[in-house]
């Protein structure tokens, strides 16, 4: 998967454009790759008493470019963790903002930073609870929903380093972090559909089909609709040999899911 830079731009919207906005000048300096004025702009900001949101995102977005050269050859390591020593700060003195959380989660994404990774999601979905999802992320409507497609989003992006045919030690602990996620998520929205079916499938991807399969018939009962669902529940039948539970679900898929299931469960019963 290709790996993007996790600059938080965001909050530039709701500035007035104005030559003495420091906030928009500093974006204007970056978005012209003119590091100099970058750092003055800086400099002087750092000599204000209380600092704003926008110092700390724009202090973050400084050394985030600064520590690399675009393809990762020549990564500075101590630039990197000044970016993320002050998103860090800026997320302490400011921990509704949802656009720093998702900030420096895509930067530890970006990076491989996998450790850091799942507990800044963990610690977001912690904080969410506790604020009833009440971000302040500008230019959005930040609800639960926004919230934990977000979530969902960085679940999917996890497993898309899972290489399942080689499945390293690292691909195995990327199961455990998506598992760890999904768990966090369960205790606070249990009837989560996305983070269920993503719980079941990390004991899928480590071939413990019953409790896969324990999981999906929950999710079941909650959405006996959803395609996604009822395929792995087929999938898992027949990996357990169960051919003619696998035939119930597939043909239930083709009567009553939309077209592209119903093609992939008639392909799969074929197979059968």
């Amino acid at each position: 998967m290709k790996k993007t830079f996790a600059l938080i731009l965001g909050c530039i919207g709701i500035i007035t454009c104005y030559s003495q906005n420091p906030a928009w000048e500093f974006t204007k300096a970056l978005r012209d790759g003119d590091t100099v004025r970058q750092k003055e702009i800086l400099a002087l900001w750092e000599s204000a008493q209380e600092k704003s949101a926008d110092y700390y995102i724009a202090s973050f977005n400084y050394n985030l470019v600064k520590c690399m050269d675009g393809d990762m050859r020549h990564l500075d390591v101590n630039t990197l963790g000044l970016a993320l020593d002050v998103i860090e700060k800026g997320i302490k003195e400011y921990p509704s903002r949802l656009d720093m959380r998702c900030g420096e989660i895509s930067a530890l994404y970006r990076f491989g930073l996998w450790n850091d990774f799942a507990d800044r999601i963990i610690r977001s979905i912690d904080y969410a609870y506790v604020i009833d999802n009440k971000w302040i992320y500008p230019d959005q409507t930040a609800d639960k929903d926004f919230f934990l497609n977000i979530v969902q989003q960085y679940q999917a992006d996890l497993f898309n380093e899972i290489d399942e045919e080689i499945f390293a030690m690292e691909d195995s602990l990327n199961v455990i972090r998506i598992r760890k996620i999904s768990e966090t998520v369960l205790k606070y929205y249990p009837d989560n559909i996305e983070a269920m079916n993503n719980m079941a499938a990390t004991y899928f991807m480590v071939n413990e089909y019953d409790k896969a399969l324990e999981i999906f018939l929950q999710a079941e009962k909650l959405s006996p609709k959803d395609a996604v669902i009822l395929l792995n529940i087929a999938n898992i039948y027949t990996k357990q040999g169960n051919k003619e539970k696998a035939k119930l679900y597939y043909e239930n898929i083709i009567k009553n899911c939309g077209k592209d299931a119903a093609a992939q469960a008639n392909i799969l019963l074929k197979e059968l």
